[in-house]
């Protein structure tokens, strides 16, 4: 193939150069004929059909057209009109073989062009897919949205997480999954978004899953700003807190019950630290010593015990500390009340390494209450700065 293809391009220099001496005998034109035979056999055939071309029509120039005709002699007087011929034809070749040098280059070049195109062209297509297969991946619904707040991309967990196709996610689609009790509070969430986009925002807000059920997400938002600080997009996540914010719901309900049962309890109830500082004391307390919760944080600084049962209170607190033993007192509490004025305080402590628990009832002298520690007392997290500056007054 590659042998006719060459013979093909050299052909083509043979039969130009033949249809040139052809229309140059009888129009008696030869210079213009073989030019035109050079150009087709250089453009057509390359430098060697080009060369052969330049050879031929310089023979028949010769042979033909100058004195002596038919002859391959040439006279001296003829040696400039044959030198500006063979000038003329060489000029020519070499005129279009540096054309098709140049355009092969510039093919080449396209070519090579056209492959960098198409290999970046595919990398970005790969790191395109690669990338959205990334956000598609994220465990949490993702969004992203224009400028003016209408959302133009919504990864596959939003789709499959409300159901919802992209072109009915798309654009403001959000608000049809938005609880409608919580749209109005969504809507203007966005409005002050869009408004002041300084930072990340954050929302808690209910959204309506695959299932129809409608769950707590929290929604946050992040700006994207160019080089002069204009905001062109927004990135937002959602992430399903529905199960946390029940379980914080119960926490709290338990909670209040817990204190509505301390607080009903008929005796004085209170919980304190490792350090001793007060945690929690139930409204007996308050309204047996007539003092807030504040106040009694420095208990023994309150005038509460009297001055002489103080240092022996303080000692017998610091030795229930130290050995992890429970410790039951009774001592004249000078309580604030009229109803409890002057009346007698017993009271009992259990100590653990987690918190003290006390409770307390006002009665005679004589009452005492019992109760086993829960766990076994660590002295080292505890302070002793309380009770050793008790013992000091």
């Amino acid at each position: 193939m590659r042998v006719l293809s060459r013979a093909w391009r050299y052909g083509i220099a043979i039969i130009s150069c033949g249809f040139a001496l052809a229309l140059a005998i009888p129009l008696d034109i030869p210079s213009s004929c073989f030019f035109l035979a050079v150009i087709v056999s250089a453009l057509y055939g390359g430098k060697g059909p080009g060369v052969l071309s330049v050879l031929l029509s310089s023979l028949a120039f010769d042979y033909f057209f100058l004195p002596p005709k038919y002859n391959l002699w040439i006279q001296p007087s003829s040696y400039p009109r044959f030198a500006v011929f063979l000038g003329s034809v060489l000029l020519i070749m070499v005129v279009i073989e540096a054309k098709r040098r140049a355009e092969e280059a510039r093919g080449q070049i396209d070519a090579k062009y056209r492959q960098i195109s198409a290999d970046a062209l595919a990398e970005a297509r790969k790191s395109e897919t690669r990338l959205r297969l990334i956000i598609d991946t994220i465990p949490v619904p993702a969004w992203s949205s224009r400028a003016d707040g209408a959302t133009d991309f919504v990864n596959q967990r939003w789709l499959d997480y409300t159901g919802n196709t992209a072109e009915e996610a798309l654009g403001w689609g959000w608000k049809v999954v938005s609880h409608p009790d919580d749209l109005a509070s969504n809507a203007e969430y966005w409005r002050a978004v869009l408004a002041a986009p300084d930072g990340d925002r954050e929302l808690e807000g209910r959204l309506r899953r695959f299932d129809g059920t409608y769950r707590w997400l929290l929604f946050k938002v992040c700006p994207l700003r160019d080089e002069s600080g204009k905001v062109i997009q927004f990135y937002g996540t959602c992430i399903d807190i529905d199960d946390r914010k029940k379980a914080a719901d119960a926490l709290r309900a338990s909670e209040l019950k817990f204190r509505l049962i301390v607080h009903s309890i008929p005796g004085l109830v209170a919980t304190m630290t490792p350090k001793g500082d007060l945690e929690l004391v139930n409204q007996p307390v308050q309204d047996h010593t007539g003092l807030t919760f504040d106040a009694l944080k420095d208990w023994w600084a309150t005038s509460l015990v009297p001055e002489d049962e103080l240092p022996r209170v303080a000692a017998e607190w610091k030795r229930s500390a130290e050995t992890g033993r429970e410790l039951t007192w009774s001592t004249i509490c000078a309580a604030r009340t009229e109803r409890t004025a002057g009346s007698t305080c017993a009271a009992f402590r259990c100590a653990t390494t987690w918190e003290w628990w006390s409770a307390g009832i006002a009665c005679s002298p004589t009452s005492k209450i019992a109760s086993a520690p829960r766990k076994p007392f660590d002295p080292a997290n505890s302070s002793s700065a309380w009770w050793s500056t008790a013992s000091r007054r």
